[in-house]
Formats: structure tokens, sequence, C-alpha cells
């Protein structure tokens, strides 16, 4: 793994008569941010070209924000009465701070926007900055960022773990430029870097610390067994290397790791919804599957396969081009290959749930910068025409990748956009100061699903989408019953203890009680949101049988159903 490179590497030592293969690298070059700029205005298309980006918990990041800044403020007596601040410090507060900040000055959808816009940007840049640092031939694979930036997590709407990945970046790129040093400014920027990682996401300080430990390790190996065969084997030099490359680091870590104990010492208000700890969820051989189908594949399933073909066939075939040129000693003889295998089996066997859900998903991002740092470090050796070669597969990946996704992306998100319209058409109808219980019954529409994202139900919490507009309580909202988030419910007024033990999943229905939150919390709700099409809601006839329907019936009136598909109730509680 070398971080340098001679100046003959960037240009063909014969020049006369060079093809078009053989400039492609200068000419890369020469234009490379006209190209990102180029680039990252497409990337900001699917944000920008529709009213809301449709996302799981985007619309709770911000709606929790709002309701924090709002506790204390006149007319807003409705959040305090359900919420109080998460007191202390915890990982997990990036996207908030930077809510707090732009909330003062911008709209609460023009700030998603924002933060949005921020992150796709970063993220190829980020990834160009890690693979700068091991030379200027590897960072042409840093153009594959633009297609990878849209990633299942985004989708989500984990906006804390997909920033993660611009931490992870941003260390492990200082991590090649300095860890053969050892001073104070060094360490100094490590500790910055871990601060940063910590307060963005704990999977930020797992995945830099697990990348660094291997790739450090496995490098002063190489040099021992180097040196061994030179006979010139230096113990202290070997120390040396090693306590510059990983105890160094390691030492940066420890305020953070020693935080993240702490965090998870303090008892958690309650538990998040999922399968159990250890639930190995999906088995290694799908992983797998979904490996080759690569990262970005995920989310708006059939639309994004035309988006993730050619970024992962543009990379495989580079290194299948790789293999033909370069030694096999060139790519297993790598500090980052080992890091690379770490990473795999990390990915292939962590279970599915352990801390934190969707495992898969948040840890292939990692494993795809782990290949492009291993194939980006390999491809420092490549001259002539067969640079040429690899800089055509790789630019001809992520342009074609981007443009299908600024084209096809917008169609997907304005789609779900619409059905997002006839969801908060019913807000208009909601008194402010009102507590809301939102009853998701379905996400699918004549047996597709309303989404097209594959398993993540954007409307489960569309509902925060209210707070936006008007004070109001939401009654389901999962973050507010775990602190790490800035708001938690009051234990005196918890939905989730008086109206059910898990406020309602899909299907969940018989199980709400509303009139025992009256009675036993002192708290009236005022309108029930029912979503799903008329097949999935009993029959009138069958409502006595249900706890929830029969009081729903008596104590409740329909008073909206939203004219464009019939897929939203509104129903407000009678005078008593």
């Amino acid at each position: 793994m070398s971080t340098s490179e001679p100046d003959s590497r960037l240009r063909d030592p014969n020049p006369s008569g060079q093809g078009f293969l053989t400039r492609l690298p200068e000419n890369y070059f020469r234009y490379e941010w006209a190209l990102f700029v180029a680039l990252g205005v497409l990337q900001l298309v699917p944000i920008w070209s529709v009213h809301y980006f449709p996302t799981l918990d985007g619309p709770v990041h911000v709606g929790n924000m709002l309701t924090y800044m709002r506790l204390d403020e006149p007319g807003y007596e409705v959040l305090r009465l359900l919420f109080q601040p998460s007191h202390g410090v915890a990982p997990n507060y990036f996207v908030y701070i930077f809510f707090y900040g732009s909330l003062q000055f911008f709209s609460p959808l023009v700030s998603e926007k924002l933060f949005l816009s921020l992150y796709v940007l970063s993220f190829p840049l980020a990834l160009r900055y890690a693979l700068c640092a091991l030379g200027r031939n590897a960072t042409v694979f840093s153009v594959l960022g633009f297609p990878m930036a849209y990633t299942t997590v985004l989708f989500l709407g984990f906006y804390n773990s997909s920033f993660a990945l611009v931490a992870f970046l941003l260390t492990i790129g200082y991590w090649l430029r300095h860890r053969n040093e050892a001073s104070w400014r060094v360490f100094a920027g490590y500790f910055f870097l871990a601060l940063f990682c910590f307060f963005v996401h704990l999977s930020a300080v797992a995945m830099t610390g697990i990348f660094i430990g291997l790739a450090g390790t496995a490098e002063t190996l190489l040099d021992y067994l180097d040196a061994r065969r030179d006979g010139t084997v230096s113990r202290s030099t070997l120390w040396r290397r090693f306590g510059s490359r990983c105890v160094i680091p390691g030492l940066a870590y420890i305020l953070p790791a020693v935080g993240t104990l702490i965090y998870f010492m303090r008892p958690v208000t309650a538990a998040m919804p999922g399968g159990g700890v250890g639930d190995p969820g999906v088995p290694f051989y799908m992983r797998l599957a979904w490996l080759l189908k690569g990262p970005i594949s995920i989310a708006f399933d059939k639309i994004e396969m035309f988006i993730a073909f050619p970024f992962v066939a543009g990379w495989i075939i580079a290194f299948r081009h790789m293999t033909g040129h370069l030694p096999r000693r060139a790519f297993l003889r790598d500090p980052l290959f080992v890091a690379v295998i770490g990473l795999l089996l990390l990915y292939l066997f962590l279970p599915y749930k352990t801390v934190v859900r969707w495992i898969p998903f948040r840890l292939m991002p990692y494993l795809y910068f782990g290949i492009f740092l291993w194939l980006g470090s390999a491809a420092l050796t490549l001259s002539g025409r067969a640079r040429g070669v690899l800089y055509a597969f790789i630019l001809a990946a992520a342009v074609f990748s981007t443009l299908f996704a600024a084209v096809l992306r917008p169609m997907s998100v304005a789609q779900v956009n619409d059905f997002l319209d006839e969801y908060v058409s019913a807000f208009e109808h909601i008194e402010p100061g009102s507590i809301v219980l939102p009853v998701p019954m379905s996400n699918e529409f004549n047996g597709k699903s309303m989404t097209g994202l594959a398993g993540i139900d954007v409307f489960y919490q569309a509902q925060h989408y209210l707070i936006w507009e008007k004070p109001a309580g939401i009654l389901l909202n999962l973050q507010a019953r775990v602190n790490y988030f800035p708001i938690v419910f009051r234990p005196e007024v918890d939905p989730f203890a008086h109206i059910a033990r898990m406020l309602p999943e899909l299907g969940a229905y018989r199980h709400l009680e509303l009139e025992n939150y009256r009675e036993k919390a002192g708290v009236q709700v005022d309108y029930v949101l029912l979503w799903g099409e008329e097949k999935n809601i009993p029959p009138p006839q069958e409502w006595p049988e249900s706890v929830f329907f029969s009081q729903l019936a008596e104590n409740y009136d329909l008073i909206y159903r939203s004219p464009q598909r019939g897929l939203q109730r509104l129903y407000r509680r009678k005078s008593d």
C-alpha cells in the first residue's frame, strides 16, 4: 500500500502516437473538477425536483428537532404535555445539530433538502480525499461515489448512519496520509476526527477502528516479512511503525470509546421494535447476492436496477482488466486487502440486528469503500493504454449510473409524492394543538407497494409532516421511546405504555385501546388517522370484535376521506 507514485506514471513512456485511451487519464485530470460539478448537479435532481424526498425516518428527524426547539414556546402546550428533552450527551446528534441551525433560517422542507444535498455532494468528495492519499492514479474511483451515495440506508432515513460514511472516509484518508507519523499534531487530528465520528454515529467509530486496526496491523506484518527476507529485521523500527499506525489512532479513540461505554451502560427508555439481538435475519448467501447487486439497488428495486447495473458492471470489469495487467502480488500483498476481507466477513456473518437494525445495509457501503481503496492502491502501477482502459470503464460506469439516476429516480420519487400528497391532504382538517394517533393499515395499493421501496414503508412515519405545518402531538413516534434522540415521551403519558405496548405496526390495530389512554394517562386522542386500502380495514359488522374499532365507532366521527383514492381517513373525537 503506497501513498506516492512517481511522476512518470502520469505520462505514457512513449508519447508519440498516443491514442485516445492513452491520453484519457491526463484529460480526466485536466477536466476532473468540471466533471465533478456536472455529476454533482445531476446528484441534486432527485432531491430538488419533487416536493418531498421520501424516506422512512426523515420526517421524524426534522419533526423531533422542531418539537425540541418549540417545547418552551407559547402555543405549543400540546408538545410540553407529551414530550420532554432527552438530557445528556449521546452519539447520533450530528443531524440534529445541523437541523437546529438550519431551522433557524429555513423551513423544515428546505432544511431537509439542504442536509440531503450536503450528504450526496460530500460523499464522492470524501471518497476522493481518501483515494488521493494513495496516489493521483487512484482518484478515478472516486467518481463511483456519485451513484453510490443513494444507499438503502439513505432511503431508510437513517441520516446519521448515512453521514457516518463521510466521517469514515475522512478519517481513513487522514490515516493513510499520516499513518507513519508520530506527533502531537497528528494525534490532535485523530482526536478531532474521533469526536466527529462519535457525534455522527457509532458505526463510524466502530468501522474506522476496525479498518485502521486491520490495515495497520497487516502493513506492519508485511514490513516484518520483507525485513526478515532481507535479513534487516529491526524490532524497534517495527514497533515504532505499529505505534504510529495503530496505537496513536487507538489512543485518540479512547474518549469516544469511553463515551460509548457510558452511553450503553445508562438505561434506555425503551427498546426499539424489530428482531431480537443476535437475530441473523438474512442468511449470508442472500447477503452475497445483495452485494453483487450493489449498495444502490435495494431501494426503488426495479428502477434502481437500471442505475445499479452500470455501476456494478463497471467496477467488476475494471477489476478483471486490472488482474490481467498486474501480478497477483499487487492485490494479495496489500494491507487494504486484509481490511476488505475483514469487512466482508462482518458483512456476511454479523447478525441482522445487534445494537441497531439493518446491519447488512449499513455495512455494505463500508465494504465497497474498502474495495475501491484496495483497487485504487493496485491501480497506482498501471500506465499507458492499460491505465486508460481502466479509466474508461470507471468513468463510463459512474457517468451512465448518475445519468440514469437523474432521469429515472425523480420519476420514482414523484410517484411516491403522489401518494404522500394524499396522505397529508387530511392535515388541513386537524386543529392546531390536537393529539393525533396515526394507524397505518397497509402500504399497498392494488396489490403493489405504494412506495416502490423494497421493505421501506415511507408512510409509517409520514404523520410527522404534520408537525412541520402546525403544533400537534403525534403519538406514533418510535424515536421518542429511546433517550439517544432529542426528545422522549413523558413517562406518565407514554402512549406505548397506555394505548399499546408497541404502537401500531401494520395489522396490529386490534391491540390499541384509545379509552385506556384517556383513563390512565388523562390524555384524550383528538384525531385518528387511518391509512390504507378498503380491503385492509375490517367491514363494519366485524368492528365490535375489535377493541380499537369498537371504540373508534363509538367515540369518533369520520370527517374526511381523501378524494384521490380513498386511502386516508380522518376521525375526530365526538363531543362529550
